[in-house]
């Protein structure tokens, strides 16, 4: 700041007196009340001195200081040099004040690479989203059309735009063009031109002008002075910028949330960084990204290839939101502190993070993809959408291959056809397709700064989308901290035997960072807490093997209950949804009693399938059922005394058989199976076994052969009657089983789902029918 580093800590100590205590009117580390920050004016100079006083990194980026013996200013908390006096120090809540104040951004500390603060709760939304279209996009739109955007004159912008930010729209975006040339030119090799034209200018000349009026200098010698050991680099290779962060910072957790839930062919977690197809903001080309953690600079280290040079400023946007650099953990920490009372001290994480999606239409596909199924298989089905609709490439990994597909391709009329024959159910399709519409409508827009209120009511109101995905999209795509899930299988997991009501009830001091907490329930797992997990659900616990969650999700369909508050206080959306009623809970005891003597123990598992839970049986030698949950005759030969045994060999044998079927591919042999029922039941289900993947027989054709083995005659309707109670479905597939007429009927887990499976393995539907009545339906 006004000299070299080395006596950082003499000085603060002088300054303080040898010690700086809380209550004082002094700011000490770690005891500082952040929220003093968090709004869109700083508190008094003398406040702001002892934050820089303290040392404390949690000011990085919350405010700058400007030394009037220098001409310079520098972020607060990690800028090495030596303290300035107080009479020489000036603070100013942006960079661009700074520089409209005539400061010149540090060398050493570099201001450019400071995190940025979160949406102050002060400020108007529309001036926000207009500051942050000039950082995403700062050489894309004059100033008019951004106020436009925003529904407000030119001028009402400027005036409101300067009431907040005390500079001009225009100085603003000249500072955030000014500071990612001076991240360009000491990071890079680009060439000046290259330099100019990614950072917004118009044209070099503009950009050496700009540069020499604010830094007293031209780009080039700016360069020679600032790079010290940068490698010769074309600019048709890649380059690697730096985003910096606030500590602590769990970049760990985070990249284990973002590898769960990675989208085959889009995204890709390896060796321990990021990588991501990224679609270029004209829609057509498509580049790709890496990001790794360098936790000694408190940095992560941003690969961009070079197809994205000309959307440098919205790359780096939106990979910090993705890793939540912004996020002021000291805030999150104070605000929470009842959280923690009530959760316990295992759910305090340190340096917890919320994942902002990169791409909000493609979370939010893969939110409505994911429900009720498990993660994994969320994510194969994502990809396999995104290689059906999106662009398909070639990834510098081999797990890169293709580009997450524009709205626009969900708008053909064929589209949710099209998402049917890659395993999408119909109400799944339908919706994606009702949300990529909506978008190019202009009356969704996934994105950070958003109006809140009209775009969760939008959400809410399309078929298929229910209290949890609403919550879990603005947590995500809307970069909305406070989201909260009260029907969340985790946060129940955490916070037990409480009705959703009285979560939401609960959580209200938690605000405005409870999705933190929702995170931090989900994240437990990963810390191995010393004490036993809280028990589940009374009533509930078992045989409840939720697909997302802890790590993610519970279905909408137990959305049962309505927030209480609205926005901008609490996103809520008044969805019920009935639920399915628990089988066979008020005869189970009965039963147990009646049987005279103890039978074979059967082991289950619940699955979940791109078409609903599955709950799988066995005797301990054989598989003994397999049901979607809630279909005709759901475990109707299973034993009342069966124990919940996913590790069963035979239940893994199948989930890993079923894993090979979802994907597309003939699973080949098929694990052992022993389904009870009759002679002749046990006969068809026998020939079930025999056809072979992908084709289809009639229940005549079944007669037929059984009627060849045992050389009595049966009728195709009492076929039709053994394969409806298939208790092995998918495996045993009764599900290629058609009428005489080619008709889609018998399958008692419905048409829709035998048309999916049908489709899955490749079959021909051209030639068959859909019945209008019947049990198939």
């Amino acid at each position: 700041m006004e000299g070299s580093a080395g006596k950082h800590m003499d000085d603060k100590e002088k300054a303080n007196g040898g010690t700086t205590k809380a209550g004082e009117g002094k700011i000490v580390k770690g005891e500082v009340d952040y929220g003093l920050f968090a709004g869109s004016t700083l508190p008094s100079q003398d406040v702001c001195y002892q934050a820089l006083l303290s040392g404390d990194p949690h000011f990085d980026g919350l405010l700058f200081v400007g030394v009037s013996s220098t001409g310079i200013y520098c972020r607060v908390g990690v800028c090495w040099a030596k303290v300035p006096k107080r009479e020489n120090c000036t603070f100013f809540k942006t960079a661009a004040e700074a520089e409209a104040a005539g400061y010149r951004p540090c060398l050493k500390c570099r201001p450019e690479l400071a995190p940025g603060t979160p949406i102050a709760p002060d400020i108007d939304h529309a001036v926000a989203r207009a500051a942050a279209s000039m950082r995403e996009r700062p050489g894309d739109a004059p100033i008019a059309r951004i106020a436009a955007e925003q529904g407000m004159s030119e001028r009402h912008l400027r005036r409101l735009f300067e009431q907040t930010y005390v500079v001009s729209p225009a100085q603003y975006r000249e500072t955030c063009r000014l500071l990612l040339a001076k991240s360009l030119l000491t990071d890079t090799e680009l060439s000046i031109t290259r330099i100019a034209y990614a950072s917004g200018f118009a044209s070099v000349r503009r950009f050496n002008d700009a540069f020499v009026n604010s830094y007293g200098m031209q780009p080039t010698r700016f360069r020679k002075s600032a790079q010290d050991s940068i490698s010769a680099k074309t600019e048709a290779a890649p380059i690697v910028l730096h985003v910096d962060y606030r500590e602590p910072y769990r970049f760990d957790l985070l990249l284990g949330f973002l590898q769960m839930r990675a989208i085959e062919g889009v995204e890709a977690v390896l060796d321990g960084a990021y990588w991501r197809i990224v679609r270029a903001s004209d829609g057509e080309r498509v580049g790709w990204i890496k990001v790794e953690n360098d936790p000694s600079h408190r940095r992560l280290a941003v690969t961009i290839s070079p197809e994205l040079f000309d959307d440098i400023p919205s790359v780096l946007a939106r990979t910090r939101r993705l890793f939540d650099t912004d996020c002021v953990p000291g805030a999150v920490e104070q605000g929470l502190a009842d959280f923690y009372e009530h959760a316990g001290e295992t759910y305090r994480i340190p340096g917890i993070r919320v994942p902002c999606a990169f791409d909000g239409f493609e979370m939010a596909t893969r939110a409505i993809l994911g429900q009720q199924i498990t993660v994994k298989a969320a994510s194969t089905l994502a990809g396999r959408v995104a290689r059906e609709f999106g662009t398909q490439t070639k990834g510098p990994i081999p797990e890169l291959t293709c580009a997450f597909p524009l709205p626009q391709a969900f708008c053909a009329q064929d589209a949710p056809a099209r998402l049917g024959e890659v395993g999408v159910i119909a109400q799944r399709a339908n919706a994606i397709c009702a949300v990529a519409r909506a978008m190019e409508a202009g009356e969704l827009t996934l994105h950070p700064g958003a109006d809140l209120v009209a775009e969760a009511a939008r959400l809410g109101s399309i078929r298929g989308i229910g209290d949890w995905t609403v919550q879990y999209v603005l947590m995500r795509a809307y970069d909305y901290p406070d989201a909260f899930l009260p029907t969340d299988y985790g946060v129940k997991l955490a916070l037990p035997d409480m009705k959703p009501r009285e979560l939401e009830k609960l959580s209200q001091p938690w605000r405005p960072w409870r999705s933190y907490a929702v995170m931090s329930m989900w994240s437990v797992p990963h810390e191995k807490p010393k004490k036993s997990t809280p028990k589940t659900e009374k009533g509930k616990g078992k045989r409840k093997a939720r697909a997302e969650s802890p790590l993610a999700n519970t279905a909408d369909a137990a959305a049962a209950e309505k927030t209480a508050d609205a926005l901008p206080v609490s996103v809520t959306v008044a969805t019920k949804r009935a639920t399915t009623t628990a089988r066979r809970a008020t005869t189970t005891a009965r039963r147990a009693n009646q049987q005279k003597k103890e039978g074979p123990m059967d082991f289950t598992c619940t699955y979940a399938s791109p078409l609903g839970d599955i709950e799988l049986a066995s005797n301990g030698e054989a598989l003994i059922g397999l049901w979607f949950k809630g279909q005709k005759y759901d475990a109707a030969t299973l034993s009342p005394t069966a124990q919940e045994k996913p590790d069963d060999p035979v239940l893994a044998q199948a989930r890993a058989w079923l894993d090979a079927y979802f994907e597309g591919r003939d699973p080949g042999k098929i694990p052992p199976c022993a389904p009870r029922g009759s002679e002749f039941r046990q006969l068809v289900w026998a020939k079930l076994a025999e056809i072979p993947y992908g084709e289809l027989v009639t229940y005549g054709d079944i007669a037929k052969a059984i009627e060849a083995d045992t050389g009595k005659k049966r009728s195709a309707r009492a076929v039709g009657g053994a394969v409806g109670h298939n208790p092995v479905s998918i495996i045993l597939p009764c599900h290629r089983v058609v009428g005489a007429s080619r008709s889609l009927t018998g399958y008692a887990g419905g048409i829709e789902r035998k048309t999916a499976l049908l489709k899955l393995e490749g079959v021909d539907m051209s030639a068959l029918s859909v019945p209008t009545k019947g049990t198939a339906l």
